[in-house]
């Protein structure tokens, strides 16, 4: 059986987020033959060697477009439909639409799978293709072809299911909810307990990014209420504009200075994967996220994670709560009780254990593969 996921362009990081990791987990546990398919502009790609070396891609020249359609990828399924089992597209888009029409023409028993990789706010209504409504119309009317060839679509977060079925009330029957997953056949090679862990409050992120807002960091410091013993460590590509907001704050509050870290980026992930191992408790300040993968590898690591319910995914992660501690979005006092809380709750005996197997229950890749695969046999 093949598998084919398509992307238009990757890059080396989506190759360890679920981009790479669903084909790479479908060979793995459902017994795919796999690829990848995409354009590769970039000149390395280190996970191929590393987290990703089992995966197979495909690489697509750029032949141009035809309209807004990439003329290498319609080739390829003129040419290779007919051998794939399951084509895998992200997120509903215009151009996937017409993607799935052409490989269902090709390949009418083929299974057809959209993984919708979005945020709940885009899940209110249905998505308008055009602004044209002649061009509205039309691609409304391929959009409704294309949910009927549809097998199987899958939201990432439980809040998200019921918000795509009233928007989209033809899903049903192909609707499932599948969340991301951390690469634990990867980690469990290099990283198995007892952790040695710290008292760290780690994050991984953009420090500087206006989404990711690590400033709400620097606003919470005055409010924060740590034991002296614990420190902040903060991994990612850092902006000079931060550097210099940061620089102001240290000046402010100079008894943050000796407590935080901010490491710059962490490219090998071994290295970066180290960190987690460290931690007790970890944070994303963003004022949205569509899932939060890295929050999927915290919970590997037994960390108590931190978040507000502007993160889609956070109530299925944090377990409601149980595993995590919320703040308002955006607001620094919150953020700061949030973060003494978290820390309260990983001091608990047997949370570490008890968070590790909520994680292998419902975010290792290995379990949520096989899931998927149920799902597309059932169709």
């Amino acid at each position: 059986m093949h598998w084919v996921t398509y992307f238009p362009k990757i890059a080396n990081v989506h190759l360890t987020k679920d981009l790479g990791l669903i084909p790479l987990y479908m060979q793995r546990i459902g017994g795919y033959r796999s690829s990848l398919v995409a354009r590769f502009p970039h000149e390395n790609y280190p996970a191929l060697e590393g987290e990703a070396e089992a995966l197979h891609t495909h690489e697509l020249t750029d032949a141009g477009n035809i309209g807004f359609l990439d003329k290498s990828f319609l080739r390829y399924l003129r040419e290779n439909a007919s051998k794939i089992d399951v084509l895998n597209l992200f997120q509903l888009s215009r151009d996937n639409i017409f993607y799935g029409l052409a490989y269902k023409y090709f390949n009418p028993s083929g299974k057809l799978y959209l993984k919708l990789d979005t945020y709940n706010q885009h899940l209110q209504e249905r998505k308008a293709h055009a602004r044209s409504r002649f061009k509205r119309k039309i691609l409304q009317t391929a959009e409704n072809r294309f949910f009927q060839k549809l097998d199987l679509v899958s939201v990432e977060n439980s809040k998200g299911y019921a918000l795509a079925l009233d928007a989209y009330p033809q899903w049903k029957g192909k609707l499932i909810y599948l969340p991301n997953g951390c690469n634990d056949y990867y980690l469990k090679q290099h990283f198995q307990p007892p952790f040695a862990k710290e008292n760290i409050v780690l994050s991984v992120g953009q420090p500087g990014s206006a989404v990711k807002n690590y400033d709400l960091f620097l606003h919470a410091l005055k409010h924060l209420k740590t034991p002296a013993n614990w420190r902040f460590r903060i991994v990612g590509p850092i902006s000079d504009d931060f550097k210099a907001r940061w620089e102001e704050s240290r000046q402010k509050q100079p008894k943050w200075a000796a407590r935080v870290e901010f490491t710059g980026q962490i490219t090998d992930r071994l290295s970066l994967y180290e960190e987690f191992a460290r931690a007790k408790v970890f944070f994303l300040p963003s004022h949205f996220e569509s899932f939060g993968l890295v929050y999927t590898e915290a919970l590997y690591f037994g960390c108590v994670l931190v978040g507000h319910k502007a993160m889609s995914a956070y109530d299925d992660l944090s377990l409601s709560g149980k595993y995590g501690t919320y703040f308002k979005s955006n607001q620094p006092e919150s953020f700061a009780r949030a973060i003494e809380a978290a820390i309260e709750l990983s001091e608990v005996e047997g949370i570490e254990a008890e968070i590790r197997a909520h994680s292998e229950a419902c975010f290792y890749y290995s379990k949520i593969a096989e899931t998927l695969k149920s799902a597309l046999d059932e169709r």
